[in-house]
């Protein structure tokens, strides 16, 4: 999302322009005062920067340590896990799986690494914590 984006979730009937570091209003409606327009500006970079650098958090990744491996944050990579999460409990339920079972998992790359059962759970509810604490700065 633009910096112009986020002034428009901010401030959402009003026409601007931004010209180098100012903002400037040009819908000709009421009056603003010069401190509104810099609270707004500095709220919208504040929000900007933010989800940036949340978005650049999510784009490298979870690394699970020991192990040393990067595992994705996109949707389809949360999605993924979190059904695989349950398709593991459901058959450790039924009996077909221990703590011991092997369980493949792939990192940001694709490449295959094997762990436990029990540490892949161990591992997505790390990855599930870390996720939630990204998306709450985010939001």
């Amino acid at each position: 999302m633009t910096l112009k984006e986020h002034i428009k979730l901010i401030w959402p009937n009003r026409s601007f322009t931004i010209i180098g570091e100012k903002f400037y209003t040009t819908d000709g409606g009421p009056n603003i005062s010069p401190q509104d327009i810099e609270n707004t500006y500095q709220q919208a970079l504040d929000l900007y920067y933010k989800k940036t650098e949340i978005d650049i958090l999510i784009n490298e990744g979870f690394k699970v340590e020991p192990e040393g491996f990067i595992l994705g944050l996109q949707e389809s990579d949360r999605s993924a896990f979190f059904q695989a999460l349950t398709l593991i409990n459901q058959a450790e339920n039924l009996g077909l799986l221990t703590d011991d079972s092997i369980q493949e998992i792939s990192d940001i790359n694709g490449t295959r690494k094997t762990v436990s059962v029990r540490r892949f759970k161990e591992i997505v509810v790390s990855y599930g914590f870390y996720y939630m604490t990204l998306w709450s700065k985010k939001n």
